[in-house]
């Protein structure tokens, strides 16, 4: 009975396959298991020693009972991620047979009926080999995460400047373990920087980062890289940025200016000119008139007339 009893979480935990966050959940509440049924062999190793009467064996094992209870409740309120949904459901019934095994048991203590007590055993029997199958239904992981929405900011960072990476990155299997970035400085030597989870999870969620400045004219090349838990890597497409020194296009800017302000001046004066020239050729020329011996005046075009 003790040995039945005991031993659900080195069961689960001796599967080689990578840990997750359910996972660790599911070892929670295996362990909790774990002590709970400690307890109930000791109880029933002082029924069988005859140290406690059966009264005192039923009362001690109805304490324990909410306890069953609560890592019941704590076991059906988990959310299995994809693919892991026949894990879930056999893990599931491992808590049940532990609460039906309870239930014999106290029938065993209260009425001293054997066939009780072989009915606990078989339900322990039946936990322990579902428990064993467990690690043969864990879902095996040979997807790599999937790396999307690369985002980077400034776009055109200047001389100096850090650069603020995010990413969204994907895991339905086992979750990421870690994601960063991969950047070279002008073709040298690459350099691993980790990405921070800020939103969502590491099953699905946003990660961010940062590339330290560099000098003006460095081009930086840089890669996305994401390991599950299972160890797949996946690997962004290869983006790089050159940083510039806005100081340097300071001159070019003044000559710009100057030019486009001298040739508005030009353009100015000149039209200025031409509008003197159109009003001084729409006036009368006198000039043009000029007298003549026999008393008349005449304009250049022929025409005469008296003056009296």
């Amino acid at each position: 009975m003790i040995v039945l009893l005991a031993g659900f979480t080195q069961i689960v935990g001796a599967s080689a396959a990578p840990w997750t966050d359910y996972r660790n959940q599911v070892e929670s509440v295996l362990r909790s298991l774990d002590a709970l049924n400690e307890r109930l062999n000791i109880i029933h190793m002082n029924y069988a020693e005859e140290k406690i009467l059966p009264e005192d064996a039923v009362a001690q094992v109805d304490a324990l009972s909410p306890r069953f209870q609560e890592v019941a409740g704590r076991a059906e309120g988990l959310t299995p991620p994809p693919k892991w949904e026949r894990y879930h459901w056999s893990f599931i019934e491992v808590v049940g047979l532990n609460l039906e095994s309870v239930e014999e048991l106290r029938e065993y203590f209260s009425s001293g009926d054997e066939s009780s007590l072989e009915r606990s055993l078989s339900l322990i029997r039946r936990a322990v080999g579902q428990a064993r199958q467990l690690g043969a239904l864990i879902p095996q992981d040979e997807e790599s995460p999937v790396i999307s929405g690369v985002l980077r900011n400034p776009t055109i960072p200047t001389a100096q400047e850090s650069v603020e990476l995010t990413v969204n990155v994907t895991d339905l299997q086992t979750g990421l373990g870690k994601v960063a970035v991969n950047y070279t400085v002008n073709n040298g030597d690459w350099t691993f920087r980790s990405l921070q989870l800020t939103s969502g999870s590491d099953w699905n969620g946003t990660w961010t980062g940062t590339i330290p400045g560099q000098p003006s004219g460095s081009t930086v090349k840089y890669e996305i890289i994401a390991v599950d838990r299972g160890g797949n890597i996946a690997r962004s497409q290869l983006q790089s940025y050159t940083l510039w020194d806005p100081s340097g296009y300071i001159p070019i800017v003044l000559v710009a200016v100057l030019v486009a302000l001298s040739v508005a001046i030009y353009l100015r004066s000149r039209r200025g000119k031409q509008e003197a020239e159109t009003d001084s050729s729409s006036e009368f020329d006198d000039t043009r008139i000029k007298p003549r011996p026999s008393g008349k005046l005449c304009d250049e075009s022929g025409d005469s007339s008296d003056q009296n």
